[in-house]
Parts: C-alpha cells; sequence; structure tokens
C-alpha cells in the first residue's frame, strides 16, 4: 500500500477514478479545456488537457499533496535534510542534494548541510573555470567514459544543446563494454588533440574502468602519455582521485544520485568543453531557476508538482501500467532512455 492510501483526498480520488472522463462522448475533449488545463513557468508550457481528469480530481490531487506536505517535503530536501531513507539500511539514510549543484546564484539555501554542498560544488566551478583556460584549444575531441547516470544524462543534454557547441568541439560517449563501441569512438577522432572524462563515483566501476584501460592503452600504442589526456570526474579520495594517472581530478557526492548528476561536475567538464564555461553556467542557472519555482509556485500551477500529481493520478488511482516518453523534437532523443 502506498503511503498515502489513508488520506481523505486519496479515497475521494479512488471514487473520482471510478468515473474519468470519457473523451469518447461527443464536446467532451475542446479547445476550451486545452487552454484551460495548462501551467506555464520559465518558458516551458505543461499541456494536460488529455489527462482523464476533471476540476473536482485536480481539486483532489491539490489536496493529496497538502495532506503529504509534498511542498514541505521538497523544501526539506533542498535543504539538505535526510529525506532518502529505508529503515534498517543506513546505506539509504541519506540527503538528496542535486540541487545544490546549482545553488550558486542568487537565493542560495541558507541550510548548513546544503549550503556546505554549495559551496563544494561551487569550488569544483572555479576548478573547472580554470581547467578550461589552460587547455584552451589543445583537444578538439572529448570522450565521455561512464555507464548508467554517468552517460545519460550528459548525453542527453550534449546532444540536445548540440547547435550551441564550440566551433572544433566534438563530444563521445563509451558506455557499453563492447569494444565495438569503443571502437566505433576511437576510430572517429585524432587521439593527440582527444580529452577522456572518466566518471565514476567509487572509483570502481568495473564496465567503466574496463573502457578506460581499453582506451589508454590505445593511446599507449599511439605513443602517447595517457596522463595529458585523461581527466577524473570521482569522489574525494577515491582509487581515482590519483594525480598521477589524470590530468585533473573534479569531485561528486554521494547525495548526488546517478541520474540526477548531469548538473554536478558528471555533465559539468564535458559541458563546459563543449558549450564553454558561461554556456554550462547558463544550464545550471535554468537549473536552479526551476528549483527556485517548485518552492514558490501556487501548487496549481507549479509544474514539477502537477507533472507529479498527474503521474500518480495515472499509476495509482487510473491503474494505467505504463508511460510513454515520446520527444517530438528530434534534439531531445536521449532524453526517454534518461
Amino acid at each position: 500500500m502506498s503511503s498515502f492510501e489513508h488520506f481523505a483526498s486519496a479515497q475521494r480520488l479512488r471514487q473520482i477514478a471510478t468515473q474519468p472522463i470519457d473523451f469518447t462522448k461527443s464536446g467532451s475533449f475542446t479547445p476550451e479545456r486545452i487552454g484551460k488545463y495548462c501551467a506555464e513557468a520559465l518558458g516551458f508550457t505543461l499541456l494536460y488537457g488529455a489527462e482523464r481528469i476533471d476540476d473536482a480530481g485536480i481539486a483532489e490531487l491539490l489536496n493529496l499533496a497538502r495532506e503529504a506536505k509534498a511542498m514541505e517535503k521538497m523544501a526539506a530536501m533542498q535543504a539538505g535534510e535526510k529525506l532518502n531513507r529505508i529503515e534498517g539500511f543506513e546505506s539509504e539514510n541519506r540527503s538528496v542534494l542535486h540541487t545544490a549543484m546549482r545553488d550558486v546564484f542568487d537565493h542560495r539555501q541558507t541550510a548548513a548541510s546544503a549550503k556546505a554542498a554549495s559551496d563544494a560544488a561551487q569550488k569544483e566551478l572555479y576548478k573547472l573555470e580554470r581547467f578550461l583556460q589552460q587547455i584552451g584549444d589543445r583537444f578538439t575531441d572529448l570522450i565521455q567514459i561512464g555507464i548508467g547516470g554517468s552517460d545519460l544524462g550528459p548525453r542527453a543534454l550534449c546532444l540536445a544543446l548540440e547547435p550551441f557547441h564550440l566551433p572544433k568541439r566534438r563530444i563521445h560517449f563509451i558506455s557499453n563494454v563492447d569494444p565495438d563501441d569503443a571502437n566505433a569512438v576511437l576510430s572517429k577522432v585524432d587521439l593527440k588533440k582527444t580529452l577522456a572524462v572518466v566518471v565514476s563515483k567509487s572509483g570502481s566501476t568495473l564496465e567503466t574502468l574496463t573502457n578506460e584501460q581499453f582506451v589508454r592503452d590505445r593511446m599507449k600504442q599511439a605513443g602517447l602519455d595517457p596522463k595529458a589526456h585523461f581527466v577524473a570526474v570521482t569522489g574525494e579520495k577515491s582509487p581515482m582521485d590519483d594525480p598521477s594517472r589524470y590530468l585533473a581530478s573534479f569531485y561528486m557526492w554521494d547525495f548526488v544520485g546517478g541520474r540526477y548528476s548531469a548538473t554536478s561536475m558528471v555533465g559539468g567538464v564535458m559541458l563546459g568543453f563543449a558549450l564553454g564555461f558561461r554556456g554550462f553556467q547558463e544550464i545550471l542557472r535554468g537549473a536552479h531557476a526551476m528549483d527556485r519555482h517548485v518552492l514558490t509556485a501556487e501548487p496549481s500551477r507549479n509544474l514539477p508538482l502537477l507533472s507529479a500529481l498527474l503521474g500518480i493520478w495515472n499509476r495509482n488511482f487510473l491503474k494505467l501500467p505504463t508511460v510513454a516518453i515520446i520527444p517530438y523534437a528530434q534534439a531531445l532523443h536521449r532524453f526517454p532512455a534518461h
């Protein structure tokens, strides 16, 4: 049973779900409905007129959010309180602070743990800015070596923003341990002008280290010193935090989950290289603006909250087993995988 099943609003939603709006009936799906069931913020428009829900259902979903204290919990999350818990598992008792990775502008969090996290993120940003200045135009290609969240989010952003890449800056990804994947990438680059970014929080991810060694061996065969071409993105003091093997090291932390890590250095080194440091800052600024929106917008106009509530309506009340994520913009074609 879901933790919110006992709320009064959940009981009313169950009743509403027995007779959801029927779009097969004439006049049920109109331009007026599309205009009414719509919310906008920060250049995004959420159109939810095609959802099988009416005014009463929306009102009860908002009541559900109030009863569950969803907004209070979001504020607590961004303040650094430990919300990621599974009883009896200490590893699942931690903060969730991917929002701190972009909390480096105005209206910063003041709670101690959140501020410490954003200060650490700011330090890495300073390091990245200096690093990009130091390498200048030495490299034309960057290969990101990672798996899961270390690949999916950065790759989706990279491809979506390809029209904004700096001239003569090409980005490649290696995630599959099948050597055909790495061979296909390496066939496209001049190794002398290639930077490899290896991403592993623990510094011991087998698939990532296997691909790293594959690329290192190819560089040695080409007469190159891999240290001059490899960058680590890892946990501080992990096995990969080793200046004898890497040109530079950038840090990530346990409170940033893999699928939410693209605005940390997991995506930052690659995006800074592709877009320039200022371009990466603009990504962070936009993400921070949405973080602020979710804390300050009225619930009925709050895009992340409404999206989450509609997902709960479909899954928990209408019992729909699947969701389709269909990017009609070709530039967004990797976001479903993410």
